[in-house]
């Protein structure tokens, strides 16, 4: 009955045939087909159909899947009630009219823009993603994301004395923010950054901080929401950002490289029931951009300049006509999860679902963010998938005309607002911990004993949706799940550590420090950001070849594992524990502390 539509010169991809894709659990298509001309029963696949006005749909596809919309009614409704996220578990298929005069072909593109942002928010993502919410159950199980529990485990020195973005809300700085997002335009406002500086404050993330650092500047803020695991490579080589605040989930790996910053602003609490402050700032797994949106929220910025967030890209060569389409009002045209349709400027861009999702969920943003702060939004290139409702362009130089940032001023206020701590309930915490800490030796113990692992073992589906590094059909899925355990015992039992050093601070004992003489005032000014009322009992490691000043308590190398006996915990200097690692690996009762994260390596 009706023609698919392709891209010149992929007649043989996958679209338009209706075989479906696995991925996680559930099965899906994630294809978003257009035919026009009307849909025939064999060219059915279980979709969601989409009708545009008059376009015919055979009476064999069942009436419960077919949703009829009218693009050319003074009124129409983008996603009527009739139709929820649900209804789109199978994928989309959007039938047009033959007729280019029967739609209204803007109100077509908008439409299959919001479908596909439903698609990819509530079905797509939350299929592959076991930290993020799943309202519709396109999951069959959720198993424990082990790499995100390591992730906040070992960043709790940070989300214990870190602020939440309520306080950064509360200072009320009022500044202009500059955006910088992935896309060929930000390239272009590259070389003006460290004019741009003067006026605006400069957020970035980790896939535009080396943009800002090879234009010669530091951005104010970096903005970490991705909770991948990969994401710690952005970080590797960069230097110290003294000026620039790191603004973080608890759940992504920042605890890498959390020490280069001035410090550090949580995104959220780490557990309502330890840290009971609801305040999070506005933020969508769908996109690092709505994080960033929602920090200029909490900066209560008046205006937010967003550079780069092209979502999209130009189209490949193949893709500059399109077969069976040269006339039709189609406007989004699926080839392999590759998409093509026109940006805001009418020119033909290849995009992907998620930055077609990134955009929508974009400008619901902006318009939620107007009412709360005022804010307006702003686009530094014309060529983008984002709305000019909210969004209108404006060009980088209309930014030299603000007043100049006095900086000085604004890091005394971010330094204020790093100051202040968050109310964390440490004695549950600590309960907590020990806790989960039987728990995890006791399904270490498990694993060890041996046995057959059924299929639906939950060490199993723990190991079969880790989302960073799924397993073969090879895999020793037994000795992943002991070490992966390995790994949460570790960190567990090192966040208690942390704890049960606040705890003793607050009780008026003094914590043993092993450290160097030239480390004192170093590894103390660090670590008692972290347990503010520690007081500090420093002791040297004696050997022959480190002589040790009088006056100072000394272990004896020879000594210090006996003297590791029967002590709650042990702090130690990062070269402490390098250069005596050998004998501090083997502390028989758990009890050093592993600091090194918060040190630069020796």
């Amino acid at each position: 009955m009706g023609r698919v539509c392709r891209p010149l010169g992929r007649a043989a991809a996958l679209v338009g045939t209706g075989e479906p894709r696995s991925q996680g659990e559930h099965v899906m298509s994630f294809l978003y087909r257009s035919v026009v001309g009307g849909l025939d029963r064999s060219q059915w696949n279980g979709e969601a159909v989409v009708v545009f006005d008059s376009a015919p749909v055979d009476e064999g596809v069942p009436g419960n899947k077919v949703f009829r919309l009218h693009t050319l009614a003074p009124s129409a409704e983008p996603r009527p009630p009739a139709i929820t996220p649900a209804d789109l578990r199978d994928g989309v298929i959007f039938v047009l009219p033959d007729k280019e005069d029967a739609v209204n072909p803007e109100a077509v593109l908008d439409i299959q823009k919001r479908f596909v942002h439903a698609h990819y928010k509530y079905i797509a993502f939350p299929s592959r993603s076991h930290i993020t919410v799943d309202p519709f159950s396109v999951r069959k199980k959720t198993h424990p994301d082990l790499f995100r529990t390591l992730n906040l485990l070992r960043n709790m020195p940070w989300a214990l004395s870190s602020p939440l973005a309520d306080k950064l809300s509360e200072a009320r700085l009022g500044l202009p923010l500059l955006l910088l997002l992935p896309g060929p335009s930000v390239n272009d406002i590259a070389p003006q950054l460290p004019e741009l500086r003067k006026h605006c404050l400069i957020a970035c993330i980790a896939r535009t901080l080396d943009i800002c650092l090879e234009a010669g500047i530091h951005p104010d803020f970096v903005v970490q929401l991705d909770t991948f695991q990969v994401q710690r490579h952005f970080y590797d080589a960069i230097p110290a950002l003294p000026e620039t605040v790191l603004v973080a989930l608890s759940l992504t790996p920042f605890h890498g490289y959390a020490r280069k910053f001035r410090g550090v602003i949580m995104m959220d609490s780490f557990n309502l029931e330890l840290l009971p402050n609801p305040s999070r700032l506005r933020e969508s797994y769908v996109s690092s951009l709505t994080a960033c949106l929602g920090l200029a929220e909490a900066l209560g910025s008046p205006q937010a300049f967003v550079a780069g967030a092209n979502l999209s890209f130009p189209p490949a060569p193949h893709a500059q006509g399109v077969w069976g389409c040269a006339t039709s009002p189609i406007r989004l045209i699926e080839d392999s999860r590759t998409y093509l349709l026109s940006d805001r400027c009418g020119a033909l861009v290849e995009s992907r679902d998620w930055y077609i999702a990134t955009a929508t969920e974009a400008d619901m943003f902006a318009e939620a963010i107007a009412g709360t702060a005022g804010t307006r939004f702003f686009s530094t290139t014309d060529g983008t998938l984002l709305s000019r409702k909210w969004f209108p362009h404006t060009p980088p130089r209309q930014i030299f005309s603000l007043p100049t940032i006095d900086r000085a001023a604004f890091l005394r206020d971010m330094d204020n607002v790093l100051a202040r701590r968050e109310e964390v309930d440490i004695a549950k915490t600590r309960l907590y911990l020990l806790s989960q800490l039987e728990e995890v030796r006791a399904a270490e113990r498990q694993l060890a004993e041996g046995g057959p692992l059924s299929g639906d073992d939950p060490f199993v589906g723990m190991v079969k949706t880790l989302r960073d590094a799924p397993p073969g059909p090879e895999t020793d899925i037994r000795g992943v799940a002991v070490r992966l355990h390995v790994a949460w015992r570790k960190a567990l039992n090192n966040a208690r550590l942390l704890v049960q050093g606040i705890t003793l601070a607050e009780r008026g004992k003094a914590l043993p420090l092993l450290c160097f003489p030239k480390e004192i005032e170093a590894a103390t000014s660090t670590l008692g950001r972290l347990i503010p009322k520690a007081k500090w009992e420093v002791y040297h490691i004696a050997t022959g070849a480190t002589p040790i000043p009088a006056g100072r308590q000394t272990v004896a190398h020879s000594g210090l594992l006996a003297w590791l006996d029967n002590r709650q915990v042990v702090f130690a200097s990062a070269r402490v524990l390098e250069r005596f690692s050998h004998i501090l690996e083997l502390s028989p009762n758990e009890n050093l502390f592993d600091s090194r994260l918060l040190f630069d390596q020796p």
